[in-house]
């Protein structure tokens, strides 16, 4: 468990002994911490599991995206320039001034063509990143411990620092009289 609380947003007023921190992905955060006796609202963040692994994975995958976009760059500058070969050569052709061989326009032809088949590629690859980076956020939004429910902590039985298992029980939340689950 990195830290039991909700996030302080600027503006909050806490008394500073309710002000807890703690470091997550290289940054200081700021969090008041959670008692017994506090109102809870549906949604609201009451913890942080520790995600240093998720951290470093979703930062790979923005690397492979920044390198994905790099590369489709890349190759649309070679396109570029395919298409320009091609055009001058073509061009060349019907005003009668080309000085080479048929398998010379070819050869450009084909080029052009094979550079846009990998602008595609590239382009894809961009996709594929993303959707890679978009999977790693999820699995790092996922180490949030949220509120399924409006009420108030009746037990806390993680505290900072404590291992937690997967569906095992860190608070008690009681819901106001009159609501159901």
């Amino acid at each position: 468990m990195l830290f039991l609380g909700t996030p302080l947003r600027p503006g909050d007023k806490v008394p500073e002994k309710r002000i807890g921190s703690a470091k997550m992905d290289g940054k200081l955060i700021w969090y008041r911490k959670l008692r017994i006796g506090d109102a809870i609202e549906e949604g609201q963040i009451l913890g942080r599991l520790e995600d240093r692994l998720s951290h470093l994975d979703a930062d790979t995958k923005e690397a492979k995206v920044a390198a994905a976009l790099t590369d489709q760059q890349a190759a649309e500058a070679l396109c570029f320039e395919a298409r320009e070969r091609y055009g001058v050569q073509e061009r060349l052709i019907n005003s009668g001034r080309f000085c080479g061989g048929l398998d010379d326009l070819r050869f450009a032809k084909m080029a052009y063509d094979r550079c846009n088949t990998d602008v595609r590629n590239k382009e894809q690859a961009v996709v594929v990143a993303r959707l890679e980076l978009k999977q790693a956020r999820a699995v790092l939004d996922s180490y949030e411990i949220r509120s399924r429910v409006r009420g108030i902590i009746k037990a806390i039985h993680k505290h900072p620092g404590e291992a937690v298992r997967k569906l095992e029980t860190v608070f008690v939340i009681e819901l106001p009289e009159g609501e159901e689950r």
